[in-house]
């Protein structure tokens, strides 16, 4: 039976060509079909088609043609590759044409534009990942069916990339791999099985051309995401001292704000989970050194300006900080830990005297 239809025929065209990228084969694949298979085959890509918004969809099709293209190097081809991922990301940070993105094979077109030989088309590509997953468990769910996790950790876990790769394909993994459920999420359990945890920490301590504030304030986002995200047990004690250590080694070193705030929220998540991670986190005196020397900065800073918001550029941080410092005085005590262990860095639910430094971050 043959496709009247151009739409159907060049979806069914495309979703061959993607499939075919998604299982990592690029081999054709051969063999008759019957005129029942063929009936079957155009009943449901009218059904898929039917589901779809006829506009975006059109759009979606156009630009994965373009990205289909072999482009040999060609700086023509490539600029006009680099606008059709642009668009594309554009259209996909909407969910339902995101949904949409997946039944016309967009997965694998992204995943064969990350092996291009152009740098800017596969940071490009990790953005339309991201995109495409995030809160969207239809898109996750596929994407962790189609292996994206073997991309991501090969990118993570190459030396060679730059800071820009790594910083897009760490948002493309946290995108990927938050989602409903928290820990209990299918591809979050294989992030965690396959080490996902020691990745990150390894791109806390990357250095040279490989490093920038934005890589590691998106790692230490990721981080804090987690671990306030129903994070395994068992994952967090096998990880949790090269975590600790790389966290806390930043805060030496940082001189960005936002750096700074990611880095507090993520040892507040890991601390909050256990009183045994805080007390490993206060092992020595490196943390309340930091953030001892942080509140003499911020009280510092804060009064060399005249503007009376200046001080909530801190507020974030200030509130981080102040809640680890409760949480260590909690931990020290031998007080209890459960339900109020959330409310550690409010006025209420610690019985503890603030230290200090505690003081001196909330004036």
């Amino acid at each position: 039976m043959a496709d009247d239809n151009p739409r159907i025929k060049n979806l069914a065209g495309l979703l061959r060509w993607s499939a075919q990228h998604e299982s990592g084969s690029t081999q054709a694949h051969g063999g008759e079909t019957t005129e029942n298979e063929d009936a079957e085959r155009h009943r449901v890509l009218a059904e898929i088609l039917q589901q779809m918004s006829v506009s975006t969809v059109d759009q979606m099709q156009q630009i994965c043609g373009i990205l289909q293209k072999e482009d040999m190097g060609q700086p023509r081809l490539l600029d006009e590759k680099a606008e059709a991922l642009d668009a594309l990301h554009d259209l996909i940070e909407d969910i339902d044409n995101a949904s949409d993105f997946v039944k016309i094979g967009g997965v694998g077109v992204c995943y064969a534009a990350l092996s291009s030989t152009c740098a800017d088309i596969r940071e490009r590509a990790l953005s339309c990942i991201a995109a495409a997953a995030q809160n969207n468990p239809t898109v996750q769910a596929h994407m962790h069916k189609t292996n994206v996790l073997d991309k991501l950790f090969a990118i993570l876990n190459d030396m060679d990339q730059s800071a820009e790769m790594l910083t897009r394909a760490t948002q493309a993994l946290s995108c990927v791999v938050r989602g409903l459920g928290g820990g209990e999420n299918p591809i979050a359990i294989a992030f965690y099985s396959r080490g996902g945890l020691k990745v990150l920490a390894r791109l806390l301590a990357v250095d040279g051309a490989q490093v920038s504030n934005r890589l590691l304030v998106k790692v230490a986002y990721m981080i804090a995401a987690l671990a306030g995200d129903n994070m395994p047990s068992n994952a967090l004690a096998q990880s949790q001292d090269i975590l600790l250590g790389r966290l806390t080694m930043l805060l030496i070193t940082a001189d960005d704000n936002m750096l700074w705030e990611q880095v507090l929220k993520a040892l507040r998540n890991l601390c909050t989970a256990s009183s045994t991670i805080t007390m490993a986190a206060f092992a020595d005196t490196t943390l309340k050194n930091c953030l001892s020397k942080r509140a003499e900065h911020i009280s510092t800073a804060c009064d060399a300006q005249t503007e009376d918001n200046y001080g909530d550029a801190f507020a974030e941080e200030k509130t981080h900080a102040s809640t680890l410092l409760r949480l260590h005085a909690k931990a020290s005590a031998g007080a209890s830990w459960g339900a109020d262990a959330a409310a550690a860095g409010g006025h209420h639910g610690c019985t503890n005297e603030p230290t200090a430094v505690v003081l001196a971050l909330e004036n």
